[in-house]
C-alpha cells in the first residue's frame, strides 16, 4: 500500500507538470494527488496497526512469543501476559505471594505478624498477614522438590498476597524466599491439649 501510494504520487505530479506545460487546468491532477495522499495515510495506519504496545511496562511471561511471528491472530485474541514492575511513575507496590500449608491454618489467623528476609537484603522486613484466598493453590514450578515417588501426595497450600512495605528495595520477579508467620503465643500445656483433641477427632467420629 505505501509503494502503490509513493507510485501514484509521483504519477500525479506528472500530471499536473503536464497541464501546466500544455496549458490545461490541474484541477484533475491536484484531485489524483490527494487520493494518493490519503492513500499513503491509510497504508500508515495499516502499519501501525501490526506493531503490538504494550499496555504498561513489565516483564512478558509468555513462553516463547517468538512463536507468534506469521501467525493468523483474531481481533480482540489475548497475545502476551505481562507482569508489571510498579515502578513506573512509582505507580503501585511490590507484591508477593505467601503459600502456607493446609495444616497450618488453624494455627494463625489473617493479621498475624509475618517476617520475610529476601535474598541479598540485609534486614527482615515486617508485616501483617492478609486474608487468605478461599481455594487451594497450585505452587509454581520449581518452587518446592519435585516428588516422583508413588503414593506420596504433597501436601494442599493456600496462598496469601501481600504488598511490601512502602520502601522496601526492589524485586526480581520471580524471587523465591522463605517467610515465617507469627501465631497466636499458647503455653505448652495448650499444645499438647490441641493434639489431643485433633487426634480425638480424626478417631472418633
Amino acid at each position: 500500500m505505501t509503494s502503490s501510494s509513493q507510485a501514484a504520487r509521483g504519477l500525479a505530479h506528472y500530471h499536473a507538470v503536464e497541464a501546466q506545460l500544455a496549458g490545461r487546468s490541474i484541477g484533475a491532477s491536484a484531485a489524483e494527488e490527494a487520493g494518493a495522499r490519503r492513500s499513503g495515510e491509510l497504508a500508515d495506519q495499516a502499519q501501525s496497526s501490526l506493531v503490538v504496545r504494550a499496555t504498561m511496562d513489565g516483564r512478558v511471561l509468555t513462553p516463547q512469543p517468538g512463536e507468534f511471528v506469521d501467525q493468523q491472530v483474531g481481533s480482540g485474541e489475548a497475545l502476551l501476559t505481562l507482569a508489571g514492575d510498579g515502578a513506573a511513575g512509582g505507580q503501585g507496590a511490590q507484591r508477593l505471594r505467601l503459600y502456607i500449608p493446609a495444616g497450618e491454618m488453624n494455627r494463625i489467623r489473617p493479621g498475624d505478624e509475618v517476617a520475610l528476609a529476601p535474598p541479598g537484603w540485609f534486614t527482615i522486613v515486617r508485616m501483617r498477614l492478609t486474608p487468605l484466598e478461599g481455594e487451594a493453590a497450585t505452587l509454581p514450578v520449581g518452587l518446592i522438590a519435585h516428588q516422583d515417588y508413588k503414593g506420596i501426595q504433597l501436601p494442599t497450600f493456600y496462598c496469601a498476597r501481600m504488598a511490601l512495605p512502602v520502601g522496601s528495595p526492589r524485586l526480581a520477579l520471580g524471587t523465591v524466599g522463605a517467610a515465617k508467620v507469627f501465631g497466636a503465643r499458647r503455653s505448652l500445656a495448650a499444645r499438647i491439649a490441641e493434639v489431643v483433641v485433633d487426634v480425638v477427632r480424626e478417631h472418633v467420629w
